[in-house]
């Protein structure tokens, strides 16, 4: 993940993705698919000084998820979480401040609870 002024892109992160040849689809099943699968829409840059907005949908979980962002640069740390229950919509907002540096740095996203990833 980069830290920059501006603002580009967007990541899509699916649970369950697989090759397509990895897929036996004489016994596909959609209900497979969906289980325990979920969908992270993030920018590919994140703005400082700017509400940066990433969306997380949960397919299908048996108890809510929290999901948290932690976004590490050097020596600083920045955390936001949000709870998401079964096919529903979230957005989590990354409101870094001024004084965040800039450059490349690493957002980790984790899933507990219903949902772990």
């Amino acid at each position: 993940m980069v830290v920059d002024r501006s603002w580009l892109g967007c990541l899509i992160k699916c649970n369950s993705c697989r090759k397509v040849s990895d897929i036996d689809w004489n016994k596909f099943n959609l209900h497979d698919l969906i289980s325990s699968s979920y969908l992270i829409i993030a920018p590919k840059l994140l703005k400082v000084g700017y509400d940066n907005q990433i969306s997380v949908f949960i397919a299908s979980a048996s108890q809510p998820v929290e999901v948290k962002f932690d976004l590490t640069l050097g020596q600083k740390h920045f955390q936001v979480k949000t709870i998401c229950k079964s096919g529903e919509t979230r957005n989590a907002t990354l409101a870094l401040p001024k004084e965040f540096p800039i450059g490349a740095g690493e957002l980790t996203i984790t899933g507990t609870g219903g949902l772990q990833f």
